[in-house]
C-alpha cells in the first residue's frame, strides 16, 4: 500500500515544484519557473535536455524515476512507522535530497555536472541516468537500520 501512495504523492511534490527544483537552472537548486508546470507543455524543453522529446514527456519519464525512489524507501520501514510519519519524512526526502541531488548531477547548471564531477564518478556509476535513483534510495534504508 505504500508504494502506491507513494505514486500519487510524489506526483503531487512533482507537479508542484519538484520537477523545477530538479531540472530548472540553476547552481544548487534549479528555479521555480517551471513550478506547477508552467511552462511544461508540448514543445521540447528550451533548456535542451531531451532533443525533440516534447517537455510533458520528459517530466513524465522523470517522474517515473522520483516516485521509484521513495518506494525503494518505503520497503526499508514498511509497517515499522506510522502512514502519516512517513508521508512526511518522503515530503522531505522528496524536496530536500532527491530534487537537489537530481539537479546536482544531471540538471543543467547542476553543482556536480558544472564542476565535470561526474567524469570521475562514471567509472562508479554515479553519474549514469539510471543509477541515481538506486544509489538515493539505497544508501538510505542502510542508514534508517542505524
Amino acid at each position: 500500500m505504500h508504494s502506491f501512495i507513494m505514486i500519487a504523492w510524489v506526483s503531487v511534490i512533482w507537479a508542484l515544484y519538484g520537477y523545477s527544483l530538479a531540472f530548472h537552472e540553476g547552481t544548487f537548486w534549479g528555479g521555480f519557473d517551471w513550478a506547477l508546470l508552467r511552462g511544461v507543455g508540448a514543445e521540447p524543453d528550451p533548456i535542451g535536455y531531451a532533443g525533440t522529446v516534447p517537455h510533458q514527456v520528459f517530466m513524465a519519464f522523470q517522474l517515473m524515476f522520483a516516485i521509484i525512489t521513495p518506494a525503494l524507501i518505503s520497503g526499508a520501514f514498511a509497517e515499522r512507522i506510522k502512514f502519516s510519519a512517513m508521508l512526511f519524512f518522503m515530503w522531505l526526502w522528496s524536496s530536500l535530497v532527491y530534487s537537489p541531488l537530481c539537479h546536482w548531477v544531471w540538471g543543467s547548471g547542476g553543482y556536480l555536472r558544472l564542476r565535470r564531477r561526474c567524469s570521475y564518478l562514471r567509472g562508479a556509476g554515479f553519474c549514469r541516468r539510471d543509477s541515481g535513483p538506486h544509489q538515493f534510495g539505497g544508501y538510505l534504508p542502510w542508514c534508517w537500520r542505524w
